[in-house]
């Protein structure tokens, strides 16, 4: 009888064992999101690499770059995280030389198809120049954004004080890190929703790359909102 009694307490304790977890499964379900392939949003991976920030460069929350030049004029583009949105680059609409910007004001918006997403000036100034290549070759911001598809360069007005509101070297890295991984949630919440999307990520990657192409327009609404504001 004890013998029998022993493994009875056992064989409860290992039944509410299994309860309990299968209630703590449950709870943990709304911290992931639901996929196709069967991987949980730990699982999948984002290619850090293909959002450098290089030395010297300054960030904006609304990912766009400023760069001094040894002149005191600032270079400004886009950067790698908000060219990686499209897949191709239709066209541009760009401020004219001359013109003053105010930081956080509107600077430019770029289009795919009938998408378009605007992009906010890092720092105050007047526009003293207009990367005319642009116009001909869009696709340089993709192809060159730090380099030959840079946008504008202003002459700065508040720049000592505008400066500390964006982020550099270890600071800007570290951010992006951050909205990558924020990205990655945001995808993952989107593609989850699309079993043809869900199943191309079988190797654990995300189709980053020109995503315009594969979410909704109210998706594509909330990622301006989220990221680009």
């Amino acid at each position: 009888m004890t013998v029998i009694m022993v493994l009875l307490t056992f064989a409860i304790l290992i039944a509410a064992g299994t309860i309990i977890q299968r209630l703590r499964q449950k709870k943990e379900v709304p911290n992931k999101v639901a996929f196709s392939t069967g991987k949980n949003i730990a699982d999948v991976t984002l290619d850090l690499g293909k959002f450098p920030v290089p030395g010297g460069v300054f960030i904006s929350e609304g990912h766009t770059w400023a760069s001094v030049q040894p002149t005191g004029e600032v270079k400004i583009g886009i950067t790698s995280f908000a060219q990686n949105i499209f897949s191709r680059i239709d066209g541009l609409t760009a401020r004219a030389k001359g013109d003053s910007v105010e930081q956080g004001e509107e600077l430019i918006a770029i289009r795919q198809g009938n998408r378009e997403a605007q992009f906010d000036s890092p720092i105050s100034g007047e526009i003293l120049a207009v990367n005319e290549n642009l116009s001909k070759n869009p696709s340089l911001i993709k192809s060159n954004h730090y380099e030959a598809g840079w946008i504008y360069i202003l002459k700065p007005k508040n720049l000592t004080q505008e400066i500390r509101f964006l982020r550099i070297a270890d600071d800007a890295i570290a951010w992006i890190k951050s909205e990558v991984e924020r990205l990655k949630h945001f995808l993952m919440a989107e593609y989850s929703q699309n079993e043809l999307v869900a199943n191309s990520m079988a190797d654990g990657g995300l189709p980053t790359e020109g995503f315009i192409d594969h979410i909704s327009e109210e998706s594509w609404k909330r990622f301006k909102s989220e990221f680009l504001s």
